[in-house]
């Protein structure tokens, strides 16, 4: 009995008992054994080395190390879970472009669509997530695809009130006009939910609906911009489109208008050294100092710092301060001096220099 509990106690000391125990006597330790060595290989063989159970499960819960662990394992990309929502959709839910960005480059469908026909970007649209819309619809996301009620990406943005992803849809060519399967149009749902912003913007390049019975707030509208000028208007300044840019304003747009990213069209202008539609914008009251609100850059900043010194002389002339600070400490004079490929341009810091810059 006590070399038996010995064995019990510790494995370690029963070689010497086995060899002077009769076969009966071992019998029932080595099926003891023999089942316990099953189970641990069973379970190795079902052990889950990232973690969260598998990478759907890991993408519902928003754990990226679990979820870059399974891809590193040659996890599929678009493998669905009990909804049929893959990976890159709940990481569009979740706001995270990066793993959207990490998920589109491991191989992930950007129009794969869960039970209720939604694809990954109209979750980031019915959620508000605008960067990872916005790195879907880089990567050639279709915006007019519609779900199981008919329903686009731009409806479901409209109807939450997400105007940070509306305006990303708008500049990338979504239907304004789609109607789902009730017959509802973006502008529809918008006014439905009380969106005051959203509808403003949607009816600023040209969305319809169904006839309201009172008036609606007072408000600048361009109905049929979108169809004259084609695009959106500060898309038209980025692209220096001098005769589209001169459309969005003889059509009422604001000279001061932010994009999705919160430049102005004079900003998107000055960034690709586009003097003409520059020029025409602060002809018609854009104002050069004013500052994004994202890091405090200015328009004068960005062509300083790109090394379009035309753009600066013209900035300069029309009245841009050379002294704006970004919220880095920066001035125009500093990114000129370390400029966008490391090497300073030394007209832009002549011209900056005389004109006061510090």
């Amino acid at each position: 009995m006590r070399r038996l509990w010995q064995y019990h106690a510790n494995q370690h000391v029963v070689a010497g008992f086995f060899c002077r125990q009769p076969l009966k006597t071992l019998q029932l330790p080595l099926k003891a054994l023999l089942l316990a060595a099953s189970a641990r290989l069973a379970a190795a063989a079902h052990a889950t080395p990232c973690g969260s159970g598998d990478l759907p499960t890991a993408a519902r819960l928003g754990k990226e190390k679990d979820t870059r662990c399974w891809l590193a394992a040659g996890a599929d990309a678009n493998a669905p879970d009990a909804e049929g929502r893959t990976p890159l959709m709940w990481y569009a839910r979740h706001g995270r472009e990066g793993m959207v960005q990490q998920l589109l480059q491991a191989g992930a469908k950007p129009d794969a669509i869960d039970t209720e026909g939604r694809t990954a970007l109209m979750h980031a649209a019915r959620n508000g997530s605008t960067e990872a819309a916005q790195v879907l619809l880089d990567h050639r996301a279709d915006p007019n695809l519609a779900d199981a009620e008919g329903n686009t990406a731009l409806m479901l943005a409209a109807a939450h009130g997400k105007s940070g992803v509306l305006s990303a849809l708008i500049n990338s060519g979504a239907h304004i006009n789609a109607r789902n399967k009730a017959g509802a149009t973006a502008l529809d749902l918008a006014r439905k939910g009380s969106n005051p912003t959203v509808e403003y913007m949607l009816l600023r390049v040209g969305a319809t609906g169904a006839p309201v019975a009172s008036a609606a707030p007072p408000v600048k509208t361009v109905p049929s911009a979108a169809a004259r000028c084609k695009g959106h208007f500060t898309v038209a300044a980025r692209d220096g489109d001098d005769a589209r840019v001169r459309c969005w304003l003889d059509a009422g747009a604001d000279p001061n208008e932010r994009d999705q990213h919160g430049a102005t069209a004079l900003m998107n202008a000055a960034a690709g050294g586009h003097t003409g539609a520059a020029r025409l914008l602060m002809e018609r009251g854009a104002d050069p100092n004013i500052a994004t609100r994202r890091d405090g850059a200015t328009a004068l900043m960005m062509a300083a710092y790109r090394g379009h010194a035309d753009m600066v002389r013209l900035l300069l002339a029309k009245g841009a301060n050379p002294n704006a600070r970004n919220d880095d400490g920066q001035t125009p004079l500093s990114l000129a001096l370390r400029g966008r490929d490391g090497n300073a341009n030394s007209a832009i810091v002549q011209m900056l220099r005389a004109a006061g810059a510090k």
